[in-house]
């Protein structure tokens, strides 16, 4: 991990209270991947290969333009999940962005205000890089999470459209 990501993390890493105990927004760890297993399949409906997981994971955690970041109860219980990558971009002042994926809360911690904490957090590590813009694609059938992207301040219509092909 570079100074500079290190510094960002540790400046922004903080804890909510949430019901009786506190949550911590972290980076992701290598003992994080069954929880974020569990995640995935709540989103996909997929399950993951814990093989190729491990060895992916390994790779991004390593990697200085990724953000894997979690919600974590006091027992380490992964809550919550979010994945920003830092991305150049030749056009105008070349200032990079930000890829969001892989949004999602527990379902049954949704509401709370973990999807928001961990969104803000990547943010705040966009805006520390100078990104002109965050950038995401959702299903078309999530509307609850349309919902909560267009509170956090997301566009849908108007100035941008997602697209998106499955290979």
């Amino acid at each position: 991990m570079t100074q500079k990501r290190a510094a960002c993390f540790q400046a922004a890493r903080f804890f909510i209270q949430m019901g009786e105990g506190m949550i911590s927004i972290r980076n992701a760890a290598a003992g994080d991947l069954n929880g974020l297993a569990v995640l995935y399949l709540q989103l996909s409906g997929e399950q993951s290969r814990p093989e190729q997981m491990a060895a992916l994971l390994t790779r991004i955690l390593a990697d200085p333009a990724y953000d894997l970041l979690v919600a974590a109860d006091k027992t380490g219980r992964v809550l919550g999940t979010v994945m920003g990558i830092l991305c150049c971009d030749l056009v105008g002042e070349c200032r990079p962005f930000m890829l969001v994926e892989n949004v999602v809360v527990d379902d049954a911690c949704r509401g709370e205000g973990i999807g928001r904490r961990l969104m803000a957090h990547l943010e705040t590590h966009a805006r520390a890089h100078h990104c002109s813009y965050v950038i995401l694609v959702s299903g078309h059938t999530r509307t609850g999470a349309h919902a909560f992207y267009r509170a956090m301040g997301y566009n849908a219509q108007g100035e941008a459209r997602g697209f998106k092909k499955y290979l």
